[in-house]
């Protein structure tokens, strides 16, 4: 498992693209996305899904690469449309890289939507 902070990812923006280094395929793997805006500090939201106050909508996209994948974050409206972009600023951006292995199928051991839980899970700090 990996985990990534990124600090002020998206500042009066819509869209953020990074990298996860040492990570080289996301196809058999868990990718877990959280956003804190820079609004409503204190609260997770996550990826894909609704911000702070429905203000917008966010997802991702990873593209498998050598010697690292790429992601792409976006803000979309709240209908999920592009235009006109919206502008927000995020605070944090938690990314979490899992092995397939580490889902438990049936019962579920953790909700995956909520951050604190997922945390807690993985032995991951704030």
């Amino acid at each position: 498992m990996k985990a990534f902070l990124f600090s002020n990812p998206v500042t009066n923006s819509w869209n953020w693209t990074g990298t996860l280094t040492g990570v080289t395929n996301v196809d058999s793997a868990l990718v877990l996305a959280f956003i804190e805006d820079a609004t409503c500090v204190g609260l997770w939201y996550s990826v894909p899904g609704v911000g702070c106050f429905n203000n917008y909508t966010s997802r991702i996209a990873t593209s498998s690469g050598f010697p690292d994948v790429t992601v792409d974050l976006q803000l979309l409206k709240p209908d999920g449309s592009f235009t006109p972009h919206v502008s927000a600023s995020l605070s944090k951006l938690r990314i979490i890289v899992a092995p397939a292995t580490s889902v438990v199928y049936g019962k579920r051991e953790v909700d995956f939507n909520n951050y604190k839980a997922v945390c807690n899970y993985y032995g991951l700090s704030d």
